[in-house]
């Protein structure tokens, strides 16, 4: 009696195995890797979490006053553009508001605050 040999791809472990990992690697590739961010403090990191999903659009940070501070940028109609310090205590809203001007609390941010870097872009 002869022996017939099937001649399927999968019978090699050797295919099987590169396979699975191709087929792994495109699974993890999907998922959207969490950064540590040690310059951000965490309670900045907490807020952007409690607000990325309402009118949130980005978040800069600023030096001003001697201090970090942190810019969370709206897109929502007369919502306030609100300045936070390091410990995620408010500060002011420079802009933003039913006038466009914010709450008057430090009306010289625009002009001595010196950019940093955007930290957080909504995608």
């Amino acid at each position: 009696m002869k022996t017939v040999k099937a001649n399927c791809l999968f019978t090699d472990s050797r295919w099987f195995t590169t396979i699975s990992f191709l087929v792994l690697l495109l699974v993890l590739s999907g998922c959207k890797k969490t950064e540590e961010t040690p310059d951000i403090p965490s309670s900045i990191q907490q807020k952007i979490q409690n607000q990325q999903n309402n009118c949130l659009e980005r978040v800069e940070k600023y030096s001003f006053g001697g201090e970090d501070m942190y810019l969370f940028v709206t897109n929502c109609p007369d919502s306030y553009i609100n300045l936070y310090n390091t410990s995620g205590k408010l500060i002011c809203s420079p802009s933003g508001g039913l006038t466009g001007k914010g709450d008057s609390a430090c009306p010289n941010f625009y002009t001595d605050a010196k950019f940093i870097k955007t930290i957080w872009t909504k995608e």
